[in-house]
């Protein structure tokens, strides 16, 4: 290998673009996936019974 030559890790020097669509579509899934869980488990949260700030605090 000559010096000052610069590859990607597997050799190739860039990864596919098949490659790429599929780990944008991964990381779009995942996102939504995790915004989607978020947010039900912010309705969840708020429509419970008791909901709202601690009662120490109001006491305050």
């Amino acid at each position: 290998m000559r010096r000052g030559t610069q590859e990607g890790s597997a050799g190739t020097g860039r990864a596919g673009a098949g490659d790429e669509l599929r780990w944008a579509a991964a990381g779009l899934a995942v996102g939504l996936g995790i915004g989607a869980g978020g947010a039900l488990l912010t309705r969840r949260t708020a429509d419970r019974r008791e909901a709202g700030p601690p009662q120490g605090l109001i006491d305050l």
